[in-house]
This record gives structure tokens, sequence and C-alpha cells, in this order.
């Protein structure tokens, strides 16, 4: 096979920052274990394999060199300047993941360590990584959904459920709709008649660096009854069960604490089902936000309630 360039050509690497949901972001890094650069601190990352993308090799590497592992990661941007690489001609496409918190971390592979950094105290970094770290930041800002974190809270009928946890200070969005339903996109029709299985219940989008899920979930028993099977209020049927649907399983530790505690604090068996989401279908237009649209209508929960809700603080 002929080739129209001159070998050899530049080499490539991928890089994967990976960054805390936080108040005060934490950065990981690991300390290089070889040359060039070695015992400086630097992004996890490495040489591009033939049989993939460069996608695939920063979530490689990061795992390779760190244990840590991550599926959802943002492209930050190539870096190519002529000289970056004292090893040679090489590009770097690098990326960004985020974590609600510092998880285990320990050096290997090429890495001598791996440490959790606070964003404003960074050590000298190898390479141009500290215009990377520049970059990922716009790119942090600019995907400032993805520092919020959510959880699906089955709570009785969506209206009143929606409108407390609207009330709360750090709720950014809600939503309401079907969790877990046998059934794809249902009607409110066919959810009220048990056939779906689905359950009513609410998006919550939060903001940790306000409001921990710890939190949210204290207040999600204030609006319950805990022990009550199929039923809140008035409201009798499957799709009025109570529920805390998961899509991160770093929650489950907490929702499990919070499930104890509050057990404790009573003499019935908790009723509530705790189980990752298998499915949510946004429900009809007319039930998103209803007691915004509709102040007067119906609502099984009492409206002290919500002032509670607007009133408490909390992290």
């Amino acid at each position: 096979m002929a080739f129209i360039y001159d070998y050899p050509r530049p080499a490539v690497t991928a890089d994967c920052l990976v960054i805390t949901r936080e108040n005060h972001p934490k950065v990981l890094l690991i300390e290089r274990g070889h040359e060039p650069f070695k015992g400086c601190w630097a992004f996890p990352g490495g040489f591009l394999n033939m049989d993939e993308t460069t996608e695939q090799c920063a979530i490689r590497e990061l795992e390779e060199e760190t244990g840590l592992k991550v599926t959802d990661i943002h492209q930050i941007g190539a870096y190519s300047k002529v000289d970056r690489d004292p090893r040679g001609r090489t590009i770097t496409v690098a990326y960004l993941a985020f974590v609600d918190k510092p998880l285990p971390v320990k050096g290997q592979d090429d890495a001598a360590k791996a440490q959790w950094w606070p964003i404003n105290e960074l050590p000298p970094l190898a390479f141009d990584h500290e215009e990377i770290m520049k970059d990922a930041i716009l790119k942090a800002n600019n995907l400032k959904h993805d520092f919020m974190s959510t959880i699906y809270l089955a709570g009785g009928c969506f209206w009143g459920t929606e409108h407390y946890f609207k009330m709360i200070d750090g709720v950014v969005k809600t939503k309401v709709g079907y969790a877990n339903s046998i059934k794809e996109n249902p009607t409110y029709k066919e959810v009220c008649s048990g056939s779906t299985k689905a359950a009513e219940t609410v998006m919550v989008e939060y903001d940790p660096s306000k409001i921990s899920l710890d939190f949210l979930l204290d207040m999600y028993f204030h609006a319950i009854d805990p022990t009550s099977v199929n039923q809140q209020g008035h409201d009798v049927g499957l799709q009025y069960r109570t529920g805390i649907y998961y899509t991160d399983t770093n929650d489950l530790p907490t929702i499990n604490k919070v499930m104890a505690e509050q057990q404790s604090k009573i003499e019935g068996k908790i009723a509530v089902e705790v189980m990752p989401l298998q499915n949510f279908y946004t429900a009809e237009d007319y039930h998103q936000d209803y007691l915004e649209k509709n102040p007067d209508g119906y609502c099984h929960l009492p409206l002290e309630l919500f002032e509670f809700a607007k009133k408490c603080r909390g992290k």
C-alpha cells in the first residue's frame, strides 16, 4: 500500500479529568511514575490503542491508572501545540467527567499516586495541563446541569408531591410522570387502572452544593405516611404507592441509611419501595405544575406542609 505521507506520524493520547459536584470542587490527579515529568502531577491519560476511540481510551486510562470507573464523559477539546510533549509530536483529546464526591482511588499502572485536589489549590501540572484545566472549568460552567443530581420519588398523588418539592430551596427542577411501568408511554387513564403497575412519581433535580440527598429524603418522609400500602391520604391504588427510585448506585448507601433511620422512629414496617429506576414516562402536560395552574385544585397534602418546605434549609 502506498502512503501519501512519510512516517512516523503524530501520536494520539486521551486524558480524563474528573471533577466533583461539590460547593468546593476537587479534581482527580495522578503523580506520574515515569518520564517525562516523573514525580509531577497530571491528569489520568495515555496513548490510544488501534482498536478504540479517544473516548474509550480516556475511560480505560482513567480506570487503569486510578481504579475509578466512569461512563459519561464530555469532550473538552483537542490540544496539538508542536512542542507540548517532550517525547515527540503528540495530540491529546481531553475529556471531562463528574462525580458527586471524591471516590476511593489508587495510583496504579503508570501512576505512582492518585489524589483528589481542590481546584483552587492545584500543584504545578505537567505538559499543558494547566491550559486544559482552565478549559475544563469553562466546559463545566457550560454544563451546569451536570452539577445537578436527580432522584425519583413516589409519594402518592404527584400533584401535591411535586408542589411540595418545588418549595424546597435547592430543588432546581421537577417533573411528574409514571415510573417503572410495564407498558411503554402509558396514559393517565391506563395508570389509574393499575394495569401498567406504574407509580405516580416526581423527578426531583437538585443542587448538591445547597442540599444533600440525605436532607431531601428526610423532607420526603415528612410528606408521606411511610407505612401505608398503595394509599396516601384519600388516594388509593397501586399507582399511589411510595417509592424511592435511583439512577446512580452511589446514592444507594445514603438511601439505605435514611431508610434505617426512619424505620427506627416508627413501630410499623415501612412500605416505601427502594429500587433502581427502570423507566420514567413524562405525564400529560396538564399534570405538570398542576397546583401552580390550579391553586384551588385537589391536594392530599396539607397547606402547612408547603410552608414548612419553604422555610426548611439544609445540607
